[in-house]
């Protein structure tokens, strides 16, 4: 009798207990827990995004833990420039989303339908970097989409009705608006502002701060030629704030291309500035007759002070050497019409073939550090050679010694690369290639040969890319 009395409290207890963690991501946090903190803060997160976690208090522990880590991240912030591929500089900063702002911006996002209120805490308790200055022989500058992006999943949803009420997330977007000190944010404050859909009433106040701001804000010209405030600010003003954002703009434009010019910056072939030409466009469509277009010797340049130089990868004598024959073993240089131009697998387990894939692994061998220009350089190619040896060879003992190459290699530089995100981005190309592959045999072997590695962080992002969907 008793028995049947407790039986509905111990329903009750059953149900109110938090789902069982599963023992594989135990497992996994715990090793992402000893990685250097760029990478533990990204597995965390990237844990929470597999939906296989249903309690809600370990997701929410999880996001506030990846938060704190990626604090301490190595890099600072994402930086980007419109350059080749095969350079030191694409490699060092491609976009392995691994900097400290990228990092706590992503938290700040898995938060958000978590809880809200949380989300925008942490965002304002992210240290929002000082952003540089880059001169012309600069080829980065900075990246900061994803905290812009994160402030507008924020605003929505982040905010009580008595601080809506008191208008803290029309504060909460001052802030931003004030916070502008570099070209590389006037672009995206404003495409923000578009994004939260304001009142009628907030968004002339808001616009009027912009225009303002606009006005404190100088760059280099490396920096300003890659983010270029949106002309279309002016189109999107309320009529209230017109004059001043017309003005602003005006100022902004003819201040920053009439001052020291990046060579690379400027028109081909004597053609009119192309901002210039979209500003006096937008002002002939409104009527502000107080206002003159940019006139061509308003933005002269002060002087012309050069361009960037790139550091090209395959420029010594046996990296083109290692190059050619890697298109060989690609394509073998014919002219063909889309896919029929690279060897098929019945091609590449001909002797031919066969026999020039192990010439270029012998030449691989004895490819040394001296070599190359910088330690980074050669590493790059290198590895990135033996995994393309690993990808293109048919299965069976020449792939796998290419993949078991690729893996002693990047164990052997692991602790050599100053910069992780370098270091990183040749194990993201091969769990790209696991990811990607719609040969369910060839992502098996790629993952079970990456899981033989001894280094804690290939370990632990081949486990954690067996967990994620395929394809993503």
């Amino acid at each position: 009798m008793l028995g049947l009395l407790l039986l509905p409290l111990f329903q009750t207890q059953a149900a109110a207990s938090p789902p069982k963690r599963p023992p594989d991501l135990l497992a996994l946090t715990d090793q992402a827990r000893a990685l250097p903190p760029e990478f533990c803060a990204d597995v965390l997160l990237r844990v929470v995004a597999t939906g296989r976690i249903q309690e809600q208090k370990w997701k929410r522990e999880l996001v506030e833990e990846a938060f704190r880590a990626g604090a301490h991240a190595q890099l600072l912030y994402r930086r980007q420039g419109g350059i080749h591929t095969d350079t030191r500089q694409s490699h060092e900063a491609w976009d392995n989303k691994l900097e400290a702002l990228t990092l706590q911006s992503r938290a700040v996002q898995a938060m958000t339908p978590i809880d809200p209120l949380r989300a925008r805490a942490m965002f304002d308790e992210i240290a929002f970097p000082e952003l540089p200055n880059p001169d012309c022989k600069e080829t980065l500058t900075p990246q900061l989409d994803i905290y812009h992006l994160a402030a507008t999943n924020v605003f929505p949803a982040g905010f009580t009705p008595k601080e809506i009420e008191k208008e803290d997330h029309v504060r909460f977007l001052e802030r931003l608006i004030g916070s502008m000190r570099s070209p590389a944010q006037t672009g995206l404050v404003f495409l923000m502002l578009e994004i939260v859909k304001p009142t009628a009433e907030q968004k002339q106040a808001l616009f009027g701060m912009y225009a303002a701001a606009l006005d404190r804000v100088s760059g280099s010209s490396r920096a300003f030629a890659d983010r270029l405030v949106v002309p279309a600010a002016m189109r999107r003003s309320p009529n209230e704030t017109m004059p001043a954002m017309a003005t602003a703009i005006r100022n902004y434009i003819v201040r920053h291309l009439s001052g020291a010019r990046c060579s690379d910056t400027l028109p081909k072939d004597g053609k009119p500035e192309p901002l210039v030409e979209q500003f006096n466009s937008l002002l002939a469509g409104v009527n502000l007759p107080d206002i003159k277009p940019i006139s061509a010797e308003e933005v002269q340049p002060l002087k012309v002070e050069g361009t960037f130089k790139l550091d090209e990868f395959w420029q010594s004598p046996r990296s083109k050497q290692v190059l050619e024959r890697l298109r060989w073993l690609t394509h073998g240089n014919r002219d063909m019409p889309g896919d029929k131009r690279f060897w098929t697998l019945e091609e590449r387990s001909a002797n031919e073939w066969t026999t020039r894939y192990y010439d270029t692994f012998k030449l691989i061998e004895g490819w040394k550090e001296d070599e190359e220009p910088s330690r980074e350089e050669y590493f790059a190619m290198k590895a990135g050679t033996y995994g393309s040896l690993a990808r293109l060879a048919p299965p069976g003992k020449a792939r796998d010694t290419a993949m078991g190459r690729y893996l002693q290699f990047l164990e052997q530089t692991y602790f050599l690369i100053e910069n992780h995100n370098y270091w990183f981005t040749d194990l993201s190309f091969m769990l790209s290639e696991a990811r990607t592959t719609k040969d369910p045999a060839n992502r098996e072997w790629i993952l079970s040969e990456l899981a033989r590695s001894a280094n804690p962080v290939i370990a632990v992002y081949t486990q954690l890319t067996k967990m994620e969907p395929q394809g993503k």
